[in-house]
Protein backbone atom coordinates (compact mmCIF):
# COMPACT_ATOMS: atom_id res chain seq x y z
CA UNK A 1 0.00 0.00 0.00
CA UNK A 2 0.85 3.80 -1.04
CA UNK A 3 1.27 5.86 1.83
CA UNK A 4 -0.31 9.54 2.13
CA UNK A 5 1.11 12.54 3.09
CA UNK A 6 -1.17 14.28 5.56
CA UNK A 7 0.01 17.70 4.45
CA UNK A 8 -0.58 17.35 0.58
CA UNK A 9 -2.76 14.35 -0.06
CA UNK A 10 0.22 12.52 -2.18
CA UNK A 11 0.82 9.14 -2.33
CA UNK A 12 4.70 7.97 -1.42
CA UNK A 13 6.39 4.45 -1.42
CA UNK A 14 5.69 2.33 1.34
CA UNK A 15 8.68 2.44 2.55
CA UNK A 16 9.03 6.06 2.98
CA UNK A 17 9.08 8.27 6.32
CA UNK A 18 8.97 11.75 4.60
CA UNK A 19 7.32 12.84 2.04
CA UNK A 20 9.20 13.05 -0.99
CA UNK A 21 6.85 16.26 -2.07
CA UNK A 22 6.48 18.51 1.09
CA UNK A 23 8.71 16.85 3.24
CA UNK A 24 6.58 15.95 6.22
CA UNK A 25 6.46 12.94 8.43
CA UNK A 26 4.20 10.08 6.75
CA UNK A 27 1.23 8.89 8.67
CA UNK A 28 -0.20 5.15 8.58
CA UNK A 29 -0.71 3.94 4.82
CA UNK A 30 -4.04 5.24 3.58
CA UNK A 31 -5.44 2.99 -0.05
CA UNK A 32 -8.26 5.80 -0.58
CA UNK A 33 -7.72 9.32 -0.21
CA UNK A 34 -11.21 10.28 1.19
CA UNK A 35 -10.21 8.47 4.46
CA UNK A 36 -8.43 11.37 5.39
CA UNK A 37 -9.09 13.46 8.45
CA UNK A 38 -9.75 17.10 7.91
CA UNK A 39 -6.67 19.13 8.08
CA UNK A 40 -7.11 20.65 10.81
CA UNK A 41 -6.94 17.70 12.88
CA UNK A 42 -3.97 16.06 10.67
CA UNK A 43 -0.81 15.43 12.79
CA UNK A 44 1.72 18.72 11.57
CA UNK A 45 -1.02 21.01 10.69
CA UNK A 46 -0.18 24.83 11.34
CA UNK A 47 -2.37 27.34 10.60
CA UNK A 48 0.27 29.88 9.49
CA UNK A 49 -0.44 33.55 8.09
CA UNK A 50 2.05 36.75 7.70
CA UNK A 51 1.21 39.87 9.59
CA UNK A 52 -1.33 42.31 9.00
CA UNK A 53 -0.57 45.49 7.10
CA UNK A 54 -1.05 48.00 10.62
CA UNK A 55 2.23 45.72 12.62
CA UNK A 56 4.54 46.73 9.61
CA UNK A 57 7.21 49.02 10.59
CA UNK A 58 7.72 50.34 6.84
CA UNK A 59 5.09 50.82 4.96
CA UNK A 60 7.24 50.09 1.79
CA UNK A 61 6.96 46.69 2.73
CA UNK A 62 3.50 45.76 2.82
CA UNK A 63 2.58 43.38 -0.32
CA UNK A 64 -0.71 41.54 -0.95
CA UNK A 65 -0.47 38.33 0.75
CA UNK A 66 -2.99 34.92 0.53
CA UNK A 67 -3.89 33.20 4.04
CA UNK A 68 -3.18 29.17 4.95
CA UNK A 69 -5.99 29.03 6.56
CA UNK A 70 -8.02 25.95 5.05
CA UNK A 71 -11.89 27.77 5.07
CA UNK A 72 -10.35 30.99 3.07
CA UNK A 73 -7.81 28.46 0.66
CA UNK A 74 -10.44 26.29 0.13
CA UNK A 75 -12.62 28.75 -1.75
CA UNK A 76 -9.65 30.42 -3.84
CA UNK A 77 -10.09 33.80 -1.71
CA UNK A 78 -7.35 36.05 -0.73
CA UNK A 79 -6.96 39.22 1.46
CA UNK A 80 -7.24 42.30 0.24
CA UNK A 81 -3.97 44.10 -0.20
CA UNK A 82 -3.61 46.94 2.10
CA UNK A 83 -2.35 50.53 1.32
CA UNK A 84 -0.45 52.42 4.07
CA UNK A 85 -3.43 55.50 3.52
CA UNK A 86 -6.21 53.26 5.37
CA UNK A 87 -6.12 51.45 8.20
CA UNK A 88 -5.66 47.80 8.29
CA UNK A 89 -8.31 45.28 7.70
CA UNK A 90 -8.35 42.33 9.42
CA UNK A 91 -10.57 39.64 8.28
CA UNK A 92 -10.09 37.29 11.44
CA UNK A 93 -11.86 39.90 13.64
CA UNK A 94 -15.12 38.85 14.90
CA UNK A 95 -17.56 41.28 13.30
CA UNK A 96 -15.68 42.57 10.99
CA UNK A 97 -16.90 44.18 7.22
CA UNK A 98 -15.33 45.03 4.58
CA UNK A 99 -13.89 48.86 4.54
CA UNK A 100 -15.93 51.19 2.20
CA UNK A 101 -13.31 52.22 -0.47
CA UNK A 102 -13.49 56.27 -0.09
CA UNK A 103 -13.24 58.94 -2.57
CA UNK A 104 -9.69 58.93 -4.41
CA UNK A 105 -7.92 62.30 -4.67
CA UNK A 106 -5.64 63.00 -7.37
CA UNK A 107 -1.78 62.42 -6.68
CA UNK A 108 -0.40 65.66 -6.36
CA UNK A 109 -3.66 67.79 -6.84
CA UNK A 110 -4.91 70.42 -4.30
CA UNK A 111 -8.50 69.64 -3.33
CA UNK A 112 -10.96 71.49 -5.57
CA UNK A 113 -14.35 72.50 -4.14
CA UNK A 114 -17.40 71.56 -6.00
CA UNK A 115 -18.76 75.01 -6.73
CA UNK A 116 -16.64 77.55 -7.29
CA UNK A 117 -17.07 80.72 -6.05
CA UNK A 118 -18.60 83.19 -8.31
CA UNK A 119 -17.05 85.96 -8.88
CA UNK A 120 -18.96 89.65 -9.38
CA UNK A 121 -18.90 91.50 -13.02
CA UNK A 122 -16.49 94.60 -13.19
CA UNK A 123 -17.25 97.86 -15.04
CA UNK A 124 -15.80 98.24 -18.03
CA UNK A 125 -14.38 101.62 -19.70
CA UNK A 126 -17.50 101.79 -22.19
CA UNK A 127 -20.12 100.60 -20.10
CA UNK A 128 -19.05 103.47 -17.53
CA UNK A 129 -18.95 106.11 -19.83
CA UNK A 130 -22.60 105.22 -21.30
CA UNK A 131 -23.70 105.31 -17.44
CA UNK A 132 -21.81 108.74 -17.06
CA UNK A 133 -23.97 110.57 -19.36
CA UNK A 134 -27.29 108.69 -18.30
CA UNK A 135 -26.10 110.19 -14.81
CA UNK A 136 -25.75 113.49 -15.97
CA UNK A 137 -28.83 113.57 -18.43
CA UNK A 138 -31.01 112.33 -14.90
CA UNK A 139 -29.05 114.91 -12.41
CA UNK A 140 -30.10 117.54 -15.73
CA UNK A 141 -33.19 116.83 -15.37
CA UNK A 142 -33.79 116.63 -11.44
CA UNK A 143 -32.44 119.82 -11.19
CA UNK A 144 -35.29 121.02 -13.77
CA UNK A 145 -37.46 119.48 -11.53
CA UNK A 146 -36.04 121.12 -8.29
CA UNK A 147 -36.26 124.96 -10.27
CA UNK A 148 -40.22 123.76 -10.79
CA UNK A 149 -40.72 122.62 -7.58
CA UNK A 150 -39.08 125.99 -6.07
CA UNK A 151 -41.11 128.21 -8.92
CA UNK A 152 -43.02 130.39 -6.32
CA UNK A 153 -40.58 131.08 -4.18
CA UNK A 154 -37.68 134.06 -4.53
CA UNK A 155 -35.32 133.15 -7.15
CA UNK A 156 -32.33 133.58 -5.07
CA UNK A 157 -33.24 131.09 -2.94
CA UNK A 158 -34.47 129.05 -5.64
CA UNK A 159 -31.01 129.60 -7.22
CA UNK A 160 -29.11 128.65 -4.25
CA UNK A 161 -31.23 124.92 -4.07
CA UNK A 162 -29.82 124.17 -7.73
CA UNK A 163 -26.63 124.82 -6.90
CA UNK A 164 -26.57 122.75 -4.10
CA UNK A 165 -28.19 120.33 -5.80
CA UNK A 166 -26.18 120.47 -8.74
CA UNK A 167 -22.81 120.25 -6.37
CA UNK A 168 -24.18 116.96 -4.82
CA UNK A 169 -24.84 115.55 -7.62
CA UNK A 170 -20.81 116.45 -9.19
CA UNK A 171 -19.51 115.46 -6.12
CA UNK A 172 -21.60 111.59 -5.91
CA UNK A 173 -20.50 110.94 -9.20
CA UNK A 174 -16.51 110.27 -8.70
CA UNK A 175 -17.31 108.28 -5.66
CA UNK A 176 -20.00 106.14 -7.40
CA UNK A 177 -17.13 106.07 -11.02
CA UNK A 178 -14.56 104.95 -7.71
CA UNK A 179 -16.30 102.68 -5.39
CA UNK A 180 -18.95 100.90 -6.80
CA UNK A 181 -17.28 98.88 -9.78
CA UNK A 182 -19.16 96.09 -9.96
CA UNK A 183 -23.08 96.47 -10.96
CA UNK A 184 -25.86 94.23 -10.85
CA UNK A 185 -27.43 95.43 -13.84
CA UNK A 186 -25.60 94.30 -17.61
CA UNK A 187 -25.74 97.04 -20.42
CA UNK A 188 -28.38 95.96 -22.19
CA UNK A 189 -30.72 95.83 -19.47
CA UNK A 190 -29.58 98.77 -18.13
CA UNK A 191 -30.75 100.45 -21.41
CA UNK A 192 -34.06 98.61 -21.68
CA UNK A 193 -35.21 100.19 -18.10
CA UNK A 194 -33.73 103.42 -18.85
CA UNK A 195 -36.03 103.13 -22.23
CA UNK A 196 -38.95 102.51 -19.75
CA UNK A 197 -38.37 105.08 -17.60
CA UNK A 198 -38.47 107.49 -20.10
CA UNK A 199 -41.54 106.37 -21.63
CA UNK A 200 -43.36 106.63 -18.55
CA UNK A 201 -41.95 110.18 -17.60
CA UNK A 202 -42.84 111.59 -20.90
CA UNK A 203 -46.42 110.27 -20.07
CA UNK A 204 -46.53 111.66 -16.93
CA UNK A 205 -45.41 115.26 -18.18
CA UNK A 206 -47.87 115.34 -20.47
CA UNK A 207 -50.12 114.82 -17.67
CA UNK A 208 -48.57 117.17 -15.57
CA UNK A 209 -49.17 119.60 -19.06
CA UNK A 210 -52.48 119.23 -19.27
CA UNK A 211 -53.23 120.67 -15.89
CA UNK A 212 -51.54 123.97 -16.77
CA UNK A 213 -55.28 125.55 -18.29
CA UNK A 214 -56.48 124.54 -15.18
CA UNK A 215 -53.64 126.04 -12.97
CA UNK A 216 -50.94 127.22 -14.24
CA UNK A 217 -48.54 126.87 -10.83
CA UNK A 218 -50.03 123.59 -10.12
CA UNK A 219 -49.11 122.60 -13.72
CA UNK A 220 -45.45 123.85 -12.65
CA UNK A 221 -45.40 122.00 -9.56
CA UNK A 222 -46.80 118.91 -11.27
CA UNK A 223 -44.20 118.92 -13.86
CA UNK A 224 -40.97 119.45 -11.58
CA UNK A 225 -42.25 116.37 -9.30
CA UNK A 226 -42.01 114.42 -12.85
CA UNK A 227 -38.88 115.92 -13.85
CA UNK A 228 -37.39 115.31 -9.99
CA UNK A 229 -38.51 111.74 -10.36
CA UNK A 230 -37.37 111.12 -13.10
CA UNK A 231 -33.66 112.33 -12.76
CA UNK A 232 -33.29 110.55 -9.71
CA UNK A 233 -34.69 106.74 -11.19
CA UNK A 234 -32.31 107.44 -14.23
CA UNK A 235 -29.35 108.21 -12.03
CA UNK A 236 -30.11 105.14 -9.70
CA UNK A 237 -30.64 102.92 -12.78
CA UNK A 238 -27.36 104.53 -14.38
CA UNK A 239 -24.86 102.91 -12.08
CA UNK A 240 -27.30 100.14 -10.89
Amino acid sequence: MNRCCPSCGRENDTTSSFCAFCGSTLAEAYTDLTELLPREEQAGYVNARFPLASNLSNPLDEWPYRSLTPSLASQGASVPFYSGGQAAYDPYAQGASEPTPGPYPLSGGLPVSVAAEKQPRRRGWSEALISTLLYLWGAFLSLFGVGGLLFQMPSTVMAIFVLVACACELVLLPLVLIYYRHPHLRLGKRLLFEGLTLLVGFLLLLIAAAIEGLSEPLAYFAMGIVCLLYGVVTMVLAFW
